[in-house]
């Protein structure tokens, strides 16, 4: 299991996300006319911990996760109830092992073109490879 597809399984089991979002959460990009509010999720960076000996098997990749929504107040909603469930979290994670999850960056973008509000937020997630 990839760090995105135990994200993605991490989030759908939360009640909170499910109740604002539902199974609305993508890799990378939204679908061709979606429903709001969702979430949208992608790998920026990858970082593979290493020692003298090679690599340590560990990771710490950087995950954007993005909140769509259609008013300013939704997508408040959404971002903290993300933020609720991964900012500080450690522990299981699908079959990876999560040292850490940390907050590490969020701003908030307006589309103008689909008239929808962003909140990107960028999290840090130390985890064991697979």
């Amino acid at each position: 299991m990839t760090i995105s597809q135990a994200l993605r399984a991490f989030l759908l089991a939360r009640p909170s996300i499910v109740a604002l979002v539902g199974a609305r959460i993508y890799p990378q990009i939204l679908p061709q006319k979606p429903t709001y509010p969702a979430i949208t999720y992608a790998q920026a960076s990858g970082v593979r911990l290493r020692i003298l000996e090679g690599p340590a098997g560990r990771a710490r990749p950087r995950i954007s996760i993005n909140s769509w929504a259609d008013t300013h107040e939704t997508m408040d909603a959404v971002a903290d109830a993300v933020r609720a469930a991964l900012d500080g979290y450690a522990g299981p994670m699908g079959d990876l092992n999560v040292a850490s999850v940390v907050l590490d960056n969020e701003f908030e973008v307006f589309e103008e073109e689909a008239r929808m509000h962003r909140k990107l937020q960028d999290y840090i997630i130390s985890h064991e490879e697979a």
